[in-house]
């Protein structure tokens, strides 16, 4: 039997400096018990072919930075609620009995029970009670803007993951089909060899790029499933998951911020959630300052009691009393300690307040470089677009002057390899997209919109349509139904409730915005999808060629087939 720690406190300690100390991991909490590490029963038949709005809703319920942000918000809530218990007074009761050989004189009997009710109600104390409760209730906006950024965070890392494991698998395509050409451009060499025009050197080169390939291919296939398990961690999943993502999409589901650079910036310094913790930092120092210059000053405290005791001996009855007060307490001198709270206070305020402006200026800083990272990756999409189209005609033509025997395998192999270059800059230039996209919304403070989906939430939806037969467009109740980018259809329609009147000159189009369902939060900030309106209907129509309509002075007019023709 081990002494207790207050005997012998160095058992329960490492034994030497060289040693690591023994510890009970019965006693650890079972972290299954606190997260979730399966995949939800709701998405295990489409575990292989999970989307982006999948593994985001997932996140948001099964990330552990989210459930600890939430758990802090809480405890904040609770702290909160505690300081305001200063407003109402405190009560409290004791019960005492005793018994034995008392004199008589002194209680009046040998056994006795004696009850009091207390009653302390501190009235006034210059600000202080208040101050404290206020710190709290900052305290509490803080963790909640906290929490929100938490969530911002989420939203950033599992798209920026999910665009990055998209982007190694199609690297593994590239690389596969540059392992194509390789074997292509081996094979004309091997021929040409055999033909006696050219020689082992050539055969040897091209082997070599082959293997190189074979090289990069296989790195490929390892950081698809390095990039896989950092996913499955973005999303709260252990990285030894056995899950998959949808296929790459070919289209770019993101466009040009049409805001310039000043705009976000005046925007971000309204809606970012850091920057409000930041704040509502500061407002809590302050109310601490507030309380600290209260300590000096009197409190003013009401008091109250009620005694009633017994003689079990004498069977008498018992005696009561009642009595209340207002009480002063004066602090006289505590060893600075009331000058020194105030002290630190003001510098701890003065500390809120620079860290508040290097909050701020790290943001902007942070929108401006995402703002010109985004733009520049787009406009190195359609770059690196233009530099495949030229490398893969630049490869096809020495491919031919190989085989001709006009180039020599130099040639042929610096094209091969340019034209693998090319694959590889037009997968990151996409991928680049994406993610700063994504760095770019989180910059902002979710994509425009602080706002995250709920299961009652009902998600804007805006579009722009070609401007015909606009007196359709202010029907009542007009539905909206939307696809996603990979061809699935939203299962919930949506109504407009907005339509702009401003026609765009440039493309003739006009603006409409949409409430649609979300109760499956699949709908998440800066998505986008197609949007189709049902802007008329007619039954039991003929439908004829559009060829078949002749434009005449009277309008469009149709040829029929009858009896007399």
């Amino acid at each position: 039997m081990h002494p207790p720690p207050e005997i012998n406190p160095a058992r329960y300690a490492p034994e030497s400096q060289s040693r690591p100390a023994k510890q009970d991991v019965k006693k650890l909490p079972k972290i299954e018990e606190i997260k979730q590490t399966t995949i939800p029963s709701d998405l295990q038949a489409s575990a292989n072919s999970l989307n982006l709005s999948d593994l985001i809703d997932v996140a948001l319920r099964n990330n552990p930075n989210t459930q600890h942000s939430w758990a802090s918000a809480k405890a904040s809530a609770a702290e909160w609620a505690i300081s305001r218990g200063e407003y109402y007074p405190k009560i409290d009761a004791d019960l005492t009995g005793n018994g034995g050989k008392l004199p008589q004189t002194l209680l009046g009997g040998k056994t006795y029970f004696d009850s009091n009710l207390n009653l302390n109600y501190l009235l006034l104390d210059f600000g202080g009670r208040s101050a404290r409760v206020e710190s709290a209730k900052q305290a509490l906006i803080a963790a909640n803007w906290n929490h929100n950024q938490v969530i911002q965070d989420v939203l950033r890392n599992v798209p920026q993951a999910y665009y990055f494991l998209l982007g190694n698998k199609a690297l593994v395509k590239a690389n596969e089909m540059s392992l194509t050409d390789a074997k292509v451009s081996l094979r004309s060499a091997e021929e040409r060899k055999k033909a006696g025009v050219a020689t082992i050197a050539d055969v040897l080169q091209a082997r070599a790029t082959e293997q190189q390939i074979y090289f990069n291919l296989t790195g490929a296939e390892g950081a698809v499933e390095i990039s896989r398990g950092n996913l499955a961690n973005a999303v709260g999943w252990p990285a030894n998951i056995n899950f998959d993502v949808a296929s790459e999409i070919d289209k770019i589901p993101v466009k040009t911020m049409q805001a310039d650079i000043d705009t976000l910036i005046d925007k971000v310094l309204k809606d970012r959630p850091d920057l409000n913790a930041a704040a509502a930092i500061v407002r809590e120092k302050e109310a601490e300052l507030k309380n600290a210059r209260a300590l000096p000053f009197p409190k003013f405290v009401g008091t109250g009691n009620m005694t009633w005791n017994i003689d079990i001996n004498r069977r008498s009855g018992g005696n009561s009393g009642v009595y209340g007060g207002v009480g002063v307490q004066i602090p006289l001198f505590d060893g600075f300690v009331m000058h020194n709270s105030a002290r630190k206070a003001k510098s701890e305020l003065e500390a809120a307040l620079a860290t508040l402006k290097i909050q701020e200026d790290n943001i902007i800083s942070e929108v401006w470089a995402a703002h010109y990272n985004f733009t520049t990756s787009v406009k190195q999409l359609d770059a690196a677009k233009a530099l495949l189209a030229s490398a893969e005609e630049s490869f096809q033509v020495s491919l031919g002057r190989y085989k001709a025997g006009v180039a020599d395998i130099v040639e042929l192999m610096n094209t091969q390899n340019q034209l693998a270059g090319a694959r590889s800059e037009l997968i990151n230039s996409r991928m680049n997209v994406y993610m700063n996209y994504a760095e770019l919304v989180h910059a902002i403070g979710s994509g425009f919109s602080t706002e995250v989906p709920g299961e009652t939430s009902r998600p804007i939806v805006e579009s722009d349509i070609e401007f015909r037969e606009i007196k359709d467009l202010w029907k009542n109740n007009l539905p909206v139904n939307l696809t996603f980018s990979d061809g699935t259809p939203y299962p919930h329609q949506g109504i407009v409730n907005f339509i702009n009147n401003v026609i765009d000159p440039v493309t003739s189009t006009i603006n409409l915005r949409a409430t649609v369902p979300n109760p499956e939060k699949k709908l998440l900030s800066g998505m986008y999808a197609n949007v189709q309106l049902m802007l008329s209907e007619a039954p039991n129509t003929m439908v004829i060629p559009e060829k078949a309509i002749q434009e005449e002075q009277e309008g469009s007019v149709v040829f029929v087939v009858n009896k007399k023709i």
